[in-house]
């Protein structure tokens, strides 16, 4: 009797835990089948297998796209508090605006671009029309407002082969030479701020010249910082030769434990931990007291937003979509009107959104950034690259200051190496053609050396139809009325910017 009640005893215990198992087992089946649905769909959105790529792919090259980009989470915060934006909002700001413009734009064009405060943009907001026209930061905001509200409607309605026609192969992807050049400076001079080395010439210069240091070059080169962002842009460089897609962000992330290490060892890490993010003191604090000179800060302020967001979205997608592809008339002509047609306009309609939306938060404009390269030559070929990025910024927004945690010696090497994969589209350019070559070469010039993509683009346009009117005898008859148009207007923003 003792054998058989034990054995029923068994033979429940046993029923129970295969019961307990299947119920196991089916729970797991049916997490397994929901993520997989989940992963289909999202597969199907953003077009992921179809494309060849794979979530990991996209993800690494997400972040790397991140860390390229992480440096205006720095600089956007310093530029505003200079006009009397309380810094801690302006970081807040500037991490939400950049994550959710990043998400919509990489979800809607389904290609992975980045979209943030331009670095040219937020100089012209604090310098020009704060400090040399003397609005006060809630009336330029406004200014921001209307003008991004006007550059979408202007993107929705004439857009397409009016403004190819306006600008010429070869200067489309050769304006971005110059903002990849900025980037590479802006890069090393954060940098070398870093390390505290060196010294303001004058105090009261402006916030441009800040970024002028006297610097003692040999205890740069034997400092920690400059010594790991070598080792890790050498590693970055070594990796992607050989086609490892985690060459991107693997010697960065290895370069920023190191960094954490030393500093912790050091006691030089400044960092709050988590916190809430501050709106309270910019949003929707706009005032409407504009001077006169809003008849002319508004066309200039398109303009130099047409200009910088084009040329940077016609690289970004050249670069997504083919290796070989060729930047003349008829490849042009068959990116913004064949199915690309939606990828191009509406990159420009959410640029000009999301611009309204900044100025909203007291910030400035919105641009595509040149760092997406960044994200295809990481192997990203879909918009969940951008998806990856933007959500980055959103989890900053609770970590300040963000770039304590990721230093300047692992973000500057992915900015060199942004600029050399720009530098490395060169070869799609006759340069035999003086007609496009020197307006390059102005604007490659130009932007780093006057800090601005304004001066610099509008430059080198004036450049080139001076050439096309006056250098050749025969380029003249390709000047379109657009084309025409166009240079009335540069040439109007250049004298204003110039001259008042």
């Amino acid at each position: 009797m003792l054998d058989s009640s034990s054995s029923s005893d068994t033979n429940l215990f046993l029923l129970a835990k295969n019961e307990e198992q299947e119920e196991y087992q089916a729970k797991t089946a049916s997490n397994s089948l929901y993520k997989s649905r989940c992963v289909a769909y999202v597969d199907q959105i953003f077009h992921i297998s179809e494309r060849g790529s794979n979530f990991k792919t996209e993800t690494i090259a997400g972040i790397a796209m991140f860390f390229t980009s992480l440096y205006i989470l720095k600089i956007q915060p310093y530029v505003l508090n200079g006009v009397g934006i309380p810094e801690r909002s302006a970081f807040s700001s500037t991490a939400l605006i950049t994550g959710l413009a990043t998400i919509t734009t990489g979800y809607i064009t389904t290609i992975p671009i980045l979209l943030s405060t331009g670095m040219g943009e937020n100089y012209f907001f604090s310098d020009r029309l704060v400090k040399h026209f003397n609005y006060h930061w809630r009336d330029a905001s406004s200014l921001i407002v209307v003008e991004g509200l006007i550059f979408s409607i202007l993107a929705l309605i004439i857009f397409r082969k009016r403004i190819s026609k306006a600008l010429p192969p070869g200067f489309r992807i050769g304006v971005s030479f110059g903002i990849a050049l900025f980037l590479g400076m802006v890069g090393m001079s954060t940098l070398l701020q870093s390390q505290g080395k060196g010294k303001s010439k004058n105090s009261n210069d402006s916030s441009n010249d800040d970024y002028e240091q006297n610097i003692d070059t040999i205890d740069v080169v034997i400092s920690y910082p400059f010594i790991l962002a070598t080792v890790t842009l050498v590693a970055i460089v070594s990796m992607s030769a050989r086609n490892l897609k985690s060459g991107f962000i693997v010697p960065s992330i290895i370069c920023t434990i190191i960094s954490i290490i030393i500093r912790l060892a050091t006691r030089s890490l400044v960092y709050e931990g988590w916190a809430l993010p501050r709106f309270g003191e910019i949003f929707f604090k706009l005032r409407f007291k504009w001077h006169l000179s809003a008849i002319y800060l508004l066309p200039s302020l398109i303009i130099d937003h047409m200009f910088d967001s084009l040329c940077t979205l016609l690289t970004i997608i050249h670069f997504a979509f083919l290796d070989n592809v060729s930047f003349d008339e008829e490849a042009f002509i068959a990116l913004i009107s064949g199915p690309r047609t939606k990828t191009l306009r509406f990159s420009m309609v959410l640029t000009g959104f999301w611009s309204a939306v900044s100025g909203l938060f007291c910030n400035s404009q919105i641009c595509p950034f040149i760092e997406s390269i960044v994200g295809s030559a990481a192997g990203a070929k879909t918009g969940f690259a951008s998806v990856v990025t933007g959500l980055c910024f959103i989890i900053s927004l609770f970590i300040y200051p963000i770039t304590s945690l990721i230093p300047e010696e692992a973000t500057t090497p992915l900015m060199i190496f942004t600029t050399a994969v720009v530098f490395s589209l060169s070869n799609y350019i006759d340069f035999n053609n003086l007609v496009v070559t020197i307006p390059i070469i102005v604007s490659t010039i130009c932007i780093p050396l006057t800090q601005s993509v304004l001066i610099g683009t509008l430059l080198s346009y004036v450049f080139l139809v001076l050439c096309w009117l006056i250098g050749d005898n025969k380029k003249y008859k390709e000047i379109s009325p657009s084309m025409i148009v166009l240079f009335i207007l540069t040439l109007f923003s250049l004298i204003f910017y110039l001259f008042t």
